[in-house]
């Protein structure tokens, strides 16, 4: 038995057969064409197969009620349809006599390479998206397809590296676990497995071999360890511990009931980015909504919505949830999430600038358009409003005045809404903290958002995978702070509720308890953990 350490990308266990993965390697044709006219058009005809494929993909991840995972094959599809990384092919293609497999091989790595001297980790992933378009045209181009037959009913798959379009191919009823000797948690590919609940870890000092395939592995990521060959007696052990370690239910026999009650004296909600998620196992598993990312509806749209399309998603999930509660955040645009309609100017260190609260004052024509759809929509549910990185109590009260323009055009109009909507205040900066006892005077509830809060109060990059090792959301520092916010929101008799990752953090229940948390918003995957979690906490 060989055993190697890693670190956990997304959380889980599984015990499987290996399938090692090694991806095609494409002919890099450099033989001079005669006819460039025929060869550019080789490259249209398998740039629109490529596009076709993308949308599909696109199209499958939204029925699999991802639309995070959906708008990474909609970034891609335009990134494949932009006319600078077009125009540079047929450019080789056409001057230098280059084949098209040859020019798009080299377009693609170098914008390749641009994206990975940016300073921010989000866009030096999309190096590894770039490389996943090249593959994706060459595969149509020279007319081959990625073979999956020998892979095992039931695997973990190991490989030295994976593209995101590679995994999207793989049969998800098949694949177990991931483990990669390179990758990072800020990937599309990381995306993507936590969207399929995959267990994913990342050891670098794996020695990959070929005979691997076939022999039963272990992985857990509580312990950060791939066990290959692993023994009986190990796979036992993994097999006893998993129901404490492991929230995915689909990756060992064992099962987690969903549908038991939220403890007594808790409330269990969702984070979701699309309304897709809500489907009725997981409406009837949990007890709202907490925080609906409404960044689904702006991120990869070339556009800006219109209040309809807006409204009729609010409306769907509200409806949905029959009487729950459904808390929607306010448009989020900024840091690692952009929307290109915006045209929005690049900044050195977007994390400190335009994003939340503030890009809603500075587009204040899309704020109004969100929030008179998100009121029409609360006469068809019970609807609460969500306010990012809000700082100042006057950005607080700037929003309630804007709010009240809004319901005031409305009864103009005559349009029903919840003239008592709640509206919360997101608690993700130190100085909101500092400030909670006045925010808690003008604000319904707080939603504490755990990872910006962390990153802001310990001054690291949560997406830089250098400074991993400084990011602790458990920081004594960090963990003053939500104390104090649950203090302040307990003094003024407002709601509570915290998000993020430390929010299933099963180690941290307990003390969050403690605290005065009484309500955990968690992705739907972490609802059958955090419900035992909860079970056992004391009040």
């Amino acid at each position: 038995m060989r055993v190697y350490s890693g670190k956990c990308l997304v959380e889980g266990a599984a015990i499987a057969p290996i399938f090692v993965y090694r991806p095609p390697q494409w002919e890099d044709c450099q033989t001079v064409v005669a006819d460039t006219q025929q060869e550019c058009e080789r490259y249209r005809s398998a740039s629109e197969k490529a596009a076709k494929a993308l949308q599909e993909r696109y199209t499958k991840a939204l029925q699999s009620n991802s639309e995070e995972q959906a708008a990474i094959f909609e970034a891609q599809q335009m990134m494949l349809e932009d006319e600078d990384f077009s125009e540079q092919i047929q450019t080789l293609i056409t001057e230098d006599h280059r084949s098209a497999v040859s020019a798009v091989m080299e377009t693609a790595e170098s914008f390749a390479q641009i994206f990975l001297q940016m300073d921010s980790d989000i866009m030096k992933s999309k190096a590894a998206d770039m490389r996943d378009i090249a593959s994706l045209v060459i595969r149509f181009l020279q007319d081959r397809q990625l073979i999956f037959d020998s892979m095992p009913a039931q695997c973990i798959v190991l490989a030295e590296r994976l593209l995101p379009g590679e995994l999207a191919e793989m049969d998800s009823r098949k694949v177990l676990g991931i483990v990669l000797k390179e990758s990072s948690a800020h990937s599309h590919l990381a995306v993507l497995a936590a969207g399929r609940k995959l267990p994913f870890l990342l050891c670098p000092d794996m020695d990959l071999q070929d005979y691997w395939t076939g022999q039963v592995a272990g992985m857990d990521s509580a312990q950060t360890k791939l066990w290959i060959d692993i023994s009986p007696e190990t796979a036992e052990s993994l097999r006893r511990n998993y129901q404490f370690t492991e929230p995915f239910a689909s990756t060992l026999p064992q099962k987690q009931d969903t549908q038991m009650a939220t403890a007594e004296g808790f409330k269990l909600c969702l984070n979701i980015g699309h309304p897709k998620e809500l489907t009725s196992e997981v409406i009837a598993a949990c007890d709202g909504v907490g925080v609906f990312r409404s960044e689904f509806q702006f991120i990869g749209k070339s556009q800006e919505p219109d209040e309809e399309s807006l409204f009729e998603d609010y409306r769907y999930a509200a409806e949905a949830l029959k009487g729950k509660t459904l808390v929607i955040r306010t448009i989020d645009i900024g840091a690692d999430k952009q929307a290109a309609f915006l045209h929005l100017p690049p900044e050195e260190n977007p994390a400190l600038g335009c994003r939340g609260i503030r890009l809603c004052f500075e587009k204040k024509d899309l704020f109004v358009k969100q929030l008179r759809a998100i009121l029409r929509a609360s006469a068809y549910g019970k609807i609460a409003l969500l306010l990012p990185m809000i700082c100042q109590v006057d950005e607080l009260l700037r929003s309630k005045a804007i709010l009240e323009e809004v319901k005031k055009s409305l009864r103009g109009e005559d349009i029903p809404f919840d003239e008592n909507i709640a509206l919360g205040v997101m608690i993700e900066t130190p100085a909101a903290v500092l400030i909670a006892d006045e925010l808690a005077r003008e604000a319904d509830f707080f939603s504490v958002g755990s990872n910006d809060l962390t990153q802001y109060c310990l001054a690291v990059d949560r997406d830089n995978r250098q400074m991993e090792s400084y990011y602790n959301a458990q920081h004594p520092a960090v963990m003053k702070l939500l104390k104090m916010t649950a203090q302040a929101a307990t003094d003024a008799g407002i709601g509570l509720c915290i998000c993020g990752e430390l929010a299933r953090v099963s180690s941290a229940t307990q003390i969050l308890v403690d605290m005065g948390y009484r309500q955990f918003s968690v992705s739907p995957a972490f609802i059958p953990l955090m419900k035992e979690t909860l079970a056992l906490c004391k009040r």
